[in-house]
């Protein structure tokens, strides 16, 4: 079932008359990102705080590494969810399981710091102050004689000698069950992104007929539902995880999830019709089509896809630094003091999904106004643009690290400016990637698709946990630079293929 509209008229109108199932996905999808966002918040906080801060010790590059690979993953996953959804589970059941699995995670991410603390309660040992006394890295799936010798001599010191013959077994337990539970309760969330992420993204596609006028302003409202949750996260479940504990923010991000699903769930078949009931591949065999192979203009706008996903690595790879490497600099050489009070970093996280909300209408009527006239800039261009943002943004923190390694310090300013310069990349290029795939994709492969695109986010994400470990070696100057002239490098690029890809996309029905 789709719904099919006429133009409406005027720029507003664009926002308001739209189909009521997008305010529900708006809402689902902001509670999601809240659960999402307050987790990338906090992550790589958490793993560097110390232990008897129930945080797990790490230095920043082991930890920068893990929330690369752990971005990556994030963003792989949906390949497999979509293939799975356009298959046999139809879209909106995925998302449901998605949603459920998320859940799951963002509960268990109590767990690192709810375990010593059961163990501490059940044997009377503060297990949090002997792991800070062992001097031992949370987060190891095995037992390693040092690690072992370490705890066993910080429980002696604590406990007594006999204490620790008797406590040693259930201290090592604590021990790796803290880090197990880690493991498990990002799983889940990785698997549960998987399901939940490209099928969201293709129920909004499903509202919309193929040639409807409202479907990019419609991505832009589900856009601000991302990005309203994000805020929300950090300000809230950020700020409540560094101030009170860890494990209190991810518990108050669980929560987040789980009132996105009781929307969903209530809500659906009111507003969604049979929208996303059924999989693609399924109706297409009880139709009785056969499989069809691709046509040359299906080849050729998948090839489109392809070739703005590569560059769309650039952009994300310096735009991931948001929850990285900018997170701990932040952290460690900001100036975060306004008035005599010290503004909590997970604060700056909030900056991103601010700017959306206030800048993504603007946006949107800008792409509209400028459509009505004529002059609406082609995709190939909006892409060049955000990679242009994406490189002033690092030309901004060029400056911030060359005013630190002269002062000892840094101000807040050149942070903000950085993340607003790359939020408004963003709205160049990420709903009107979502909309691009949404719209080119062959229908009976669209969740697949979506997780092709997102399959670049993946890339992304790796590549963004292994550029910001490098920083401790080249320093952050270096980095910084070397993100600018990529991006900067990679707009010249895209721009000199405006042409070609144009033809790409126009072949059949006069995309841009």
């Amino acid at each position: 079932m789709t719904l099919e509209s006429t133009r409406p008229s005027g720029m507003l109108s664009h926002l308001t008359d739209q189909p009521k199932g997008i305010y529900l996905l708006f809402t689902v999808e902001m509670w999601e990102r809240f659960s999402f966002y307050g987790m990338r918040g906090m992550m790589v906080l958490f793993l560097t705080s110390a232990t008897q801060a129930s945080g797990f010790g790490w230095s920043n590059v082991k930890a920068l590494n893990l929330y690369g690979v752990y971005v990556g993953l994030v963003y792989l996953t949906p390949l497999l969810g979509g293939y799975l959804a356009d298959h046999w589970l139809g879209h909106r059941r995925s998302v449901i399981w998605g949603a459920v699995l998320m859940a799951i995670g963002h509960f268990l991410m109590a767990g690192p710091a709810l375990i010593p603390f059961l163990f501490s309660s059940l044997y009377g040992i503060p297990v949090e102050q002997i792991f800070q006394n062992a001097g031992v890295e949370l987060g190891l799936l095995s037992m390693s004689a040092p690690v072992s010798e370490g705890l066993r001599t910080a429980l002696a010191a604590a406990s007594g000698a006999n204490a620790a013959q008797t406590l040693a077994l259930p201290l090592e337990w604590a021990y790796l069950l803290t880090g197990w539970s880690f493991y498990f309760a990002i799983s889940f969330i990785i698997l549960g992104n998987g399901f939940f992420k490209p099928n969201m993204t293709t129920l909004v596609g499903g509202l919309y007929g193929p040639t409807d006028p409202r479907r990019d302003s419609g991505y832009t409202i589900f856009y601000m539902g991302i990005n309203l949750g994000a805020f929300l996260a950090n300000l809230t479940a950020g700020t409540v995880g560094a101030v009170w504990g860890w494990h209190y923010g991810f518990t108050i991000a669980g929560f987040g999830m789980l009132t996105g699903l009781l929307f969903l769930v209530k809500f659906q078949t009111r507003f969604l019709g049979t929208i996303g009931l059924e999989a693609p591949h399924k109706k297409r065999t009880r139709e009785g089509r056969k499989k069809v192979m691709l046509t040359r203009v299906e080849r050729n706008r998948i090839l489109a896809i392809l070739v703005f996903g590569l560059f769309s690595i650039v952009f994300w790879t310096g735009f991931e630094q948001g929850g990285g490497l900018l997170n701990l600099y932040a952290f460690n050489k900001v100036d975060r003091v306004v008035l005599g009070f010290t503004v909590p970093t997970p604060w700056f996280q909030s900056l991103n999904p601010l700017f959306i909300i206030v800048f993504a209408p603007l946006i949107s009527m800008l792409w509209i106004g400028l459509g009505s006239q004529g002059r609406d800039p082609s995709t190939p261009h909006k892409f060049a643009l955000d990679l242009v943002l994406m490189g002033a943004g690092f030309v901004c923190m060029m400056a911030s690290a060359r005013e630190w390694a002269a002062t000892g310090s840094t101000a807040m300013i050149w942070l903000v400016a950085a993340y607003l310069l790359h939020t408004l990349g963003e709205l160049c290029i990420s709903p009107v990637g979502l909309s691009l795939v949404n719209r080119l994709a062959p229908a009976r492969m669209a969740s697949m698709m979506m997780g092709i695109w997102f399959l670049s986010f993946s890339v992304s994400g790796w590549l963004a946990g292994k550029v910001g470990g490098m920083a401790e070696a080249l320093s952050e100057l270096t980095i910084f630079t070397g993100l600018a002239v990529a991006s900067f490098a990679a707009a010249f690029v895209m721009a000199a293929l405006n042409k070609t890809l144009k033809a790409l996309m126009r072949e059949d029905e006069g995309y841009t």
